[in-house]
């Protein structure tokens, strides 16, 4: 196998839906999303200490959940990520389903 083959069975693909202004759904297989506050959103609110525009700060999220949607298409969370699970990005696989992310702003 050479590199460029193994580098193809790697590559990352996927789907991300805004479904409000706050809220996230993302699909996919083998890729990595860091999202962040607009700077000027953040010149205009009031300082905080949480928030931080870094990708490893996890302020900027109310939630991150792991789930499918039920046959009524209700988001059904299946497991709720904390900690290191939030702190290098939002991480997709094929085998957790979808990825709901709601955030602060």
């Amino acid at each position: 196998m050479t590199i460029s083959e193994q580098t193809d069975r790697n590559r990352g693909c996927g789907l991300i839906i805004q479904a409000s202004k706050n809220e996230f759904y993302l699909v996919g297989a083998n890729y990595r999303l860091y999202l962040r506050p607009n700077p000027s959103i953040l010149k205009t609110q009031s300082p905080r200490p949480v928030i931080d525009p870094s990708p490893r700060q996890h302020g900027y999220f109310t939630s991150i959940d792991e789930g499918h949607f039920d046959n009524n298409g209700e988001f059904v969370v299946d497991l709720v990520r904390n900690g290191d699970e939030i702190s290098l990005g939002l991480w997709i696989e094929p085998d957790i389903g979808v990825l709901r992310v709601i955030t602060c702003y």
